[in-house]
């Protein structure tokens, strides 16, 4: 989707021009690459991969089919996970301008949709 990485783009280098790196780890993942993860994080049972709530997974790991199936998210890595990390206060406070919310049980994960 050109528009979501446009937007991706400004993201990003308007996160640069303020002297901040974000480093993002992943955005357009299809069902057949998640599946694995949902594996590795949540169970490898039917209802494990396609129904758990992510919030049930270690860590969190969203379904097969998701946002980043819709090429509508990525994830940003952070030093710190407990909020103070620069590249995640950038996020909170500019990542709305360009389309971004935050997937609130899932800090690193941002989607246009918020899910």
């Amino acid at each position: 989707n050109q528009t979501i990485a446009d937007s991706f783009e400004n993201l990003m280098n308007a996160a640069e021009a303020d002297g901040i790196v974000l480093n993002a780890l992943g955005g357009y993942r299809p069902a057949s690459e998640q599946i694995p993860i949902r594996k590795a994080h949540c169970g490898t049972s039917e209802y494990d991969i396609y129904e758990k709530p992510a919030s049930e997974c270690s860590p969190p790991t969203a379904k097969p089919g998701g946002t980043h199936a819709n090429g509508l998210a990525v994830d940003f890595e952070f030093k710190n996970r407990d909020g103070s990390d620069p590249a995640y206060i950038w996020l909170t406070e500019n990542a709305e301008t360009y389309g971004f919310y935050e997937f609130p049980t899932e800090p690193w994960h941002w989607s246009t949709t918020g899910k």
